[in-house]
């Protein structure tokens, strides 16, 4: 059976999600509801790939991204689901790399649109196995290496990729140094590299890192659990 919906109705779906919810947008600290900001980014995220299809987007492409979205879109309309902010987060990077979809040139526009679809695919999947839905997490852990030698006290650094592609420096950060050094975060793509801590412009090579991949077994498999070695540069 094809996944394949039109946009209009695509949006017109996510639309309805978020009013549906619309009666109760702030939390009791007066803050935006967390479920309710993470209809508004799919949302826009669905308005925004519609708005580029066809053009920017193919068919194909746009109808990937709409797969994903739907199936993320409508685990949140469960009375019982839960989204983490990092979740959030995340797709607001996605969101951000699909609004400069359009000024990119022609070859980075394929990649780019190939990293935002699967980064979607990665959290649609790997959520709709997990038992918390969009509040899952899976771990990363990270070592660093010289050619043969693990080494410690280097800071380990993370970013979108999606947002990789299109050169941004805007990395967030491992809570401690390795090595090893661990987080949970969201399915979805990344790019990870070491760099000294006092001096961040010494930095090791980039690598690309998928977070969502393993299916687990059963009816709710355990959160999954992913260790990477990374290459730290000469000081």
């Amino acid at each position: 059976m094809s996944c394949y919906f039109s946009r209009a109705s695509s949006v017109s779906m996510i639309a309805v999600a978020v009013v549906v919810l619309s009666g109760a947008r702030t939390s009791t600290r007066g803050q935006l509801d967390p479920r309710n900001e993470a209809f508004d980014v799919l949302d826009s995220l669905g308005t925004t790939a519609a708005r580029l299809t066809p053009g920017t987007l193919t068919n194909r492409e746009y109808a990937d991204i709409d797969a994903s979205l739907r199936w993320l879109t409508t685990s949140l309309r469960k009375p019982v689901s839960r989204v983490n902010g990092a979740m959030i987060q995340s797709l607001k990077a996605d969101l951000s790399a699909l609004k400069r979809l359009p000024t990119t040139d022609p070859s980075t526009q394929r990649r780019l649109a190939d990293s935002i679809s699967s980064d979607l695919s990665l959290k649609a999947g790997y959520c709709r196995r997990q038992s918390d839905g969009m509040n899952a997490t899976a771990t990363l852990t990270i070592r660093t290496w010289t050619a043969k030698t693990e080494v410690k006290q280097w800071q380990v650094a993370y970013l979108n990729a999606p947002l990789a592609i299109l050169n941004e420096t805007k990395a967030e950060l491992f809570p401690a140094f390795s090595s090893p050094t661990a987080l949970a975060l969201p399915p979805g793509r990344y790019v990870v590299w070491a760099q000294d801590p006092t001096r961040p412009s010494i930095r090791g090579p980039a690598k690309d890192v998928s977070l969502g991949r393993t299916s687990g077994s059963g009816p709710a498999p355990p959160p999954e659990q992913i260790t990477a070695d990374i290459v730290v540069p000469a000081r």
